[in-house]
């Protein structure tokens, strides 16, 4: 199914496997105590949340294969669907991409302010991974077999 992605589909993958990658390398600049911590945590979200980008955009290349064939009732609803797959496949990516700048931010902060901008930006940081979860969430919930039943179900 991968030989479906489109450019879009492309991009968005490249960009949830370089966030992924910097948070390690972040993670591993970060120092030790809540800072560190944080980041682990946010590192392991930021993962799965990219793993659910990757099942949200594989879940809209699937649909855009149903797409051929249908009339034009269909197609409208189908690619209704799409757009909702693609759409939080990029809320999910542009929040991973946030996640990793409050990141930079708490490290810099760290380093210049070591008493409570960085506490300060660290609390930004795990508004921003929770936020992120609430997006797994909805993305796993959007990419999972219901979504495609709710679609067979419409275009009958």
């Amino acid at each position: 199914t991968l030989r479906y992605l489109d450019a879009q589909d492309i991009e968005m993958r490249r960009r949830a496997r370089s966030a992924v990658r910097t948070a390690r390398r972040l993670n591993g600049a970060a120092p030790a105590g809540p800072i560190a911590e944080r980041f682990r945590v946010a590192e392991i979200q930021l993962e799965a949340s990219a793993a659910g980008a990757d099942r949200l955009i594989r879940r809209a290349v699937e649909v855009r294969q149903l797409r051929n064939g249908l009339d034009r009732g269909a197609v409208g609803r189908v690619d209704a669907v799409i757009l909702k797959l693609t759409s939080r496949a990029l809320s999910l990516v542009e929040s991973l991409e946030s996640v990793v700048a409050r990141q930079i931010e708490v490290l810099a902060l760290a380093d210049s302010d070591p008493s409570g901008g960085a506490l300060a930006a660290l609390e930004r940081l795990g508004v921003e991974v929770d936020a992120l979860c609430a997006g797994l969430e909805e993305a796993q919930r959007l990419g999972g077999d219901t979504a495609l039943k709710e679609l067979s179900e419409e275009t009958k």
